[in-house]
């Protein structure tokens, strides 16, 4: 009995000494800095406000203030005790990736904590079975998000007494039948059937809706804001997403891994629908910033007419021509998307202005792409040309070619004003990058693990660069010449792998383009049947002639043409525009502008037909061709003037 009493007395006296403990801490002011709690067990630094007994419960026992991370769990299996205590961000360091808790360990309890004014309060990345319980999270940029690549990933224990601006979290695993109550803050539906989401008011988390290896269940009518993922599906299908509003969320809709959704009368407001390895999904009826959201999959030959925003997947041969795009997430995405062209497009103020993935032998030309995050992103792509475009002020990038983008051609593109010209990442070599403008750029050029062709040999040059501090004293491909030729004599070093041996001197300006003319009947009889005269009309390699603005073309600077028509009449897949001009009024002005005494003498001449023109942008052309005139030996006895 005595030592069953003692043992009592020495469970109370170990009692009071946990509880004297936490009574004689003397008081303090907020401590400022992010704490770590190490994988060994270790808190750091020393003074931070955390104690722990056993390295597998830890109790924080004053508020934190940071102006980064907050507190960074890097140890696997333990608890932590917030003991109802803030940790609070720096609001004014949102455009940094600060976390309120930062979780680099699996098996972790939080208990009891207020997080608020970070980027992110909390963001389980790449962790698993994490266990929160009564946690805040307030007025964070996106206060809750998970992501992963493994199920076991998504798998954690959430349950509602975790709020977001006071709002509960609903975090369901291998739920069904059931519907998400109206007053949710965050929901997320992990390998979930039958699940109904509808008028919820859902803003400020890293997803608004997740949802995971969930089928069969319908988000209708919800209000979707300020979420960096408004609807996220992931390896989810047979879904119904349909008329929700979803407003200024990075993302409107991801779709990933994810097929046989049906996504209709979705309202798109400053943001919009991005794709990525999904398949097979139906998308319809849905408006991005007032105008029809064009999604294309497995389609060809097609020409894009009115859009706020433009999907392409596995498709081929499409024109997406004079649209103007903006204030969405991506303005054009191509996803495993071969030979289309994208061109005369105004893109501004998106995330991505134009964004290719997988896709190939693309033509990006004579758009104006400004003030989006990205203006070209690439990734894994090859064969695209990308030229005569004005890539100007966009935040990050104006090009990026991001892993294994490989042989592509980019070349007489303004560059200016962005935070950096060109970035080349990982891999990304064998593009060509000539007689583009690096103005004003931040960093004209980034490249990391590449190696690239940054001229296009002699005595084409390179490209030209506001900050080249070289002369022009001689000429050559050694620049060893006497002369100079507009080419620097020493190259512009980028890195040791990418160099332009051949910088311009002057900011490169495009020539006038001269088209090949090809005029029909090449005999013309002034006496004679026939309706027409026919002027075909090729390119150069760097123009389309889906960029003539046909109300322009004339003949000799006074016929218009009566009829226009593309087609490749020489079948060497190059376009060619063809023209009809009216034969009479054409015989009727050759008639009054030749030598009509030598015609009537010698019955034929060689004359010049000239076609010109205009593209939209203003830019001229001009294009010749010749052709014999006959006057036909009845004719040619009597002097006939023409009326």
């Amino acid at each position: 009995m005595k030592r069953t009493v003692s043992g009592i007395m020495l469970i109370f006296l170990l009692m009071a000494m946990f509880s004297l403990t936490f009574e004689i801490k003397p008081a303090r002011g907020e401590w400022t800095g992010t704490v770590y709690i190490r994988a060994d067990g270790s808190i750091d630094p020393p003074d931070a406000p955390i104690i722990t007994y056993d390295n597998v419960t830890y109790f924080l026992m004053d508020d934190i203030q940071s102006p980064g991370d907050g507190i960074v769990i890097e140890r696997s299996n333990i608890i932590l005790e917030g003991g109802g205590y803030t940790v609070e961000g720096a609001i004014y360091a949102i455009e940094q990736p600060y976390m309120g808790i930062r979780l680099l360990a699996d098996n972790v309890t939080i208990k009891d904590l207020k997080i608020q004014r970070f980027k992110f309060g909390i963001w389980l990345q790449v962790v698993q079975n994490i266990k929160l319980r009564n946690v805040r999270l307030v007025d964070n940029v996106y206060n809750f998000g998970v992501s992963g690549v493994f199920l076991a990933e998504y798998v954690h224990d959430i349950d509602s007494s975790n709020t977001v601006d006071g709002k509960p979290i609903y975090y369901w695993i291998n739920e069904s039948d059931r519907t998400v109550p109206v007053d949710a803050g965050y929901v997320a539906l992990i390998s979930c059937t039958r699940i109904i989401a509808q008028n919820l008011n859902l803003s400020k988390n890293y997803q608004g809706i997740l949802l995971v290896l969930t089928k069969n269940s319908t988000i209708s009518q919800n209000y979707l804001t300020n979420n960096w993922f408004g609807i996220h599906l992931l390896s989810s299908s047979t879904n119904n997403v349909n008329k929700n509003n979803l407003k200024s969320n990075l993302c409107g809709i991801f779709l990933e891994s994810s097929s046989n959704n049906s996504l209709y009368e979705n309202v798109f407001i400053n943001d919009g629908l991005v794709v990525r390895n999904a398949y097979q999904n139906s998308v319809e009826k849905n408006i991005v910033n007032g105008k029809p959201l064009v999604y294309l999959e497995g389609m060809s030959n097609y020409r894009v007419g009115e859009a706020g925003q433009v999907v392409l997947v596995r498709c081929e041969n499409i024109r997406v021509e004079g649209l103007n795009l903006s204030k969405t997430s991506f303005g054009i995405q191509l996803r495993e998307t071969i030979n289309c062209i994208i061109s005369r497009n105004i893109i501004t103020g998106n995330i991505h202005g134009i964004d290719l993935e997988y896709s190939a032998w693309n033509v990006i030309y004579r758009n104006q792409i400004s003030n989006n995050d990205y203006g070209i992103w690439l990734y894994k792509t090859t064969g695209n040309s990308i030229f005569r475009n004005s890539i100007t002020a966009n935040n990050r990038y104006g090009i990026l070619l991001n892993i294994y983008s490989c042989g592509n051609n980019i070349y007489a593109n303004n560059i200016t004003n962005n935070l950096c010209g060109i970035g080349v990442y990982f891999h990304s070599d064998g593009n060509k990058v000539y007689h583009n403008n690096f103005i004003n750029n931040e960093r004209h050029v980034i490249c990391l693990l590449v190696h690239n062709d940054w001229n296009n040999s002699y005595p084409s040059g390179g490209n030209y660069w506001d900050d080249y501090t070289g002369e022009d004293h001689y000429s050559g491909p050694n620049q060893n010449e006497p002369g100079s030729d507009g080419i620097g004599d020493t190259p512009y070093v980028i890195d040791e792998f990418n160099i332009d041996y051949y910088p311009l001197m002057n900011p490169y300006i495009p020539p006038i383009p001269t088209p090949v003319i090809d005029i029909t009947p090449q005999s013309l009889r002034l006496i004679g049947r026939g309706e027409w005269i026919t002027a075909y009309i090729e390119l150069p390699e760097d123009y389309c002639t889906s960029d003539i603005n046909i109300s322009t073309i004339k003949l000799n600077n006074t016929l218009s043409g009566a009829s226009i028509t593309i087609g490749d009449r020489d079948n060497d897949s190059i376009p060619d525009l063809m023209v009809k001009f009216d034969r009479q009024k054409v015989i009727s002005y050759i008639m009054s502008n030749v030598d009509l005494e030598r015609l009537y003498v010698e019955r034929f001449m060689t004359i010049t037909l000239t076609i010109t023109g205009y593209f939209y942008d203003g830019t001229p052309f001009q294009g010749s061709d010749t052709i014999k005139i006959i006057l036909p030996i009845s004719i040619s006895r009597y002097k006939i003037i023409p009326i």
